[in-house]
């Protein structure tokens, strides 16, 4: 049998470590004594916490490859559930915009599932293209926006500003989306030429999936991944001397890299959890892979009700959120830093286990 034509449990797998870092880096993301490195970059640079929601869309590349393969009713059935899920995703992270504040109306209009949502949308016609084609779309796209970046003048900036406060992504989200809609008045790193780079990525995922379904789940398709992975880190870094490493920009050299990085750690997991069929630890956080945007949008939902709606008073007439009581408990014997590690250890923990329940009760939430 074709290693595709089968779950794979690798990809279960890396979305369940993806979806288990994104909480993780959401719950710690208003703590101070975390350290730095797990947080995303203030701007230029690689952390930790600049991997996780990238990686998702990478992943979503994969999964795409195999979910348009699958038998379905007709093309018209494909294609309708495919634009119902892209409008709902996009509906869903208007609406977790919207919670943390519902009297501002000035919703955001950017995010995360906004992003996924549109990245998917314009990769889909190429989802059972053959990887070379997928790989000059994404290409292309990466040329596009890096050449926006580096030379397209606009009013009151210079082409290749690659400032938070001046650079052209965000002077075209204020005049199309507007500032009163955007995350930072001046800024959006979910907006609009963010699109170039995340359907690219999303597309270098989807061409890695088709590779794996054309050449079958060997040794020898995964070490064509494994070198390709290499390469594309590689190509990233030295691009990184013309086109800064930047994730709230998405720059080429950020994307190449991801998808490197991607690349290797999922050939290093297909390896030895579908080839070699090891048994692994790993295997517990699969069941956050299998509802990953349900157990996510539930993780944000609770982290707002947590953060803005279930709040105490306190002695001294003020309040305090149940979210920052949480974090402002004390353990013996623990620093600062290791109290909220964990504590945001614990907060995976909990979602992995409303994960878990729901994979043994066969329960999919496909969203």
């Amino acid at each position: 049998m074709v290693e595709s034509e089968k779950r794979m449990v690798s990809l279960d797998v890396f979305r369940g470590i993806t979806v288990a870092a994104m909480i993780f880096v959401n719950i710690t993301a208003l703590t101070d004594a975390v350290p730095y490195f797990l947080h995303h970059a203030e701007w230029d640079g690689l952390y930790f916490g600049d991997l996780v929601f990238p990686f998702f869309i990478f992943i979503s590349g994969i999964s795409m490859a195999f979910a348009f393969k699958k038998k379905v009713k007709s093309f018209k059935h494909q294609w309708s559930s495919f634009f119902s899920r892209v409008i709902l995703l996009f509906a869903l992270g208007l609406f977790l915009n919207w919670i943390w504040d519902p009297t501002n109306f000035n919703v955001r209009v950017p995010g995360i599932l906004q992003l996924i949502a549109l990245s998917s949308l314009f990769a889909a016609p190429f989802a059972k293209n053959k990887p070379k084609w997928i790989l000059l779309i994404a290409t292309i796209l990466i040329l596009i926006h890096s050449y926006i970046l580096l030379y397209v003048e606009v009013p009151d900036f210079q082409p290749g500003m690659f400032d938070y406060y001046e650079n052209i992504g965000g002077w075209i989200d204020m005049h199309v989306i507007g500032s009163m809609h955007m995350l930072n008045s001046n800024f959006d790193p979910e907006g609009i030429l963010a699109l170039f780079s995340s359907t690219a990525l999303l597309l270098l995922g989807l061409a890695l999936g088709r590779t794996l379904q054309i050449k079958g789940g060997n040794n020898t398709t995964l070490l064509i991944l494994f070198i390709s992975g290499l390469l594309s880190c590689i190509i990233g870094f030295i691009l990184s001397f013309k086109i800064p490493i930047i994730k709230q920009l998405w720059t080429s050299s950020f994307i190449l890299i991801l998808a490197g990085l991607g690349t290797l750690l999922f050939s290093i997991l297909y390896y030895y959890l579908d080839i070699k069929r090891k048994k692994s630890i790993l295997l517990m956080i699969s069941p956050l892979g299998r509802n990953a945007l349900f157990i996510y949008i539930l993780s944000m939902l609770v982290m707002s009700l947590t953060e803005g709606y279930i709040v105490f008073p306190c002695a001294d007439g003020n309040s305090i959120s149940l979210y920052a009581y949480i974090f402002s408990y004390n353990i013996p014997f623990l620093s600062p830093m290791w109290e909220q590690i964990l504590f945001g250890l614990l907060f995976v923990l909990f979602y992995t286990l409303i994960a878990t329940i729901l994979h043994y009760k066969k329960i999919y939430i496909k969203i």
